[in-house]
């Protein structure tokens, strides 16, 4: 993620309070979030890295994944010390161990933002838009990144038919 998108999500994360990142990795758009908005970032992730990076063939290659939650808890050491992060750590698929006042709650306590980030998949990145969109506060923001690549687009399409791309960025909004 270049500059110009951070910059975008920043000012973004400034007008919500309950942002959700679905996709975490090292945090740096997690720190982004968290750094600008004025109430909670969940960061939802199993902190096993890029698919199409760490697998090939269906066999890991990466020999170590702890190696990645150290670097976000580094990389956010004061947010999560503060609680301002909150970690959903698991599949990003696993609707039962998000919590349950996104669903079942009072839309202030839904998230108003949903950042989607955490595959390149059509499958993946279509059930992260269906689990999300379920959960979505009215009037809040979802939004993600990779609009380039294909499995997004796809997704994208079937559930929501039209998105727009905010220039200059690969971040997608509906």
């Amino acid at each position: 993620m270049d500059e110009f998108e951070l910059d975008w999500l920043a000012r973004q994360a400034q007008n919500h309070y309950r942002i959700v990142e679905v996709g975490s990795y090292k945090g740096r758009t997690t720190r982004c979030l968290a750094d600008n908005c004025p109430g909670l970032v969940y960061a939802f992730d199993d902190w096993k890295g890029p698919r199409e990076k760490f697998y090939v063939n269906g066999e890991c290659i990466w020999p170590d994944f702890s190696s990645l939650w150290t670097e976000f808890q580094l990389n956010l050491a004061n947010h999560l010390i503060t609680r301002k992060v909150r970690v959903i750590e698991g599949d990003h698929g696993d609707t039962s161990i998000i919590p349950p006042q996104f669903l079942r709650g009072e839309d202030h306590e839904k998230p108003d933002m949903v950042f989607i980030d955490g595959s390149h998949d059509y499958e993946q990145v279509k059930r992260d838009l269906l689990i999300w969109d379920a959960r979505l506060g009215k009037h809040g923001l979802m939004c993600g990144h990779d609009s380039s690549w294909d499995g997004v687009k796809q997704a994208l399409a079937e559930v929501h038919g039209s998105w727009k791309v905010i220039p200059l960025t690969d971040i997608w909004v509906v």
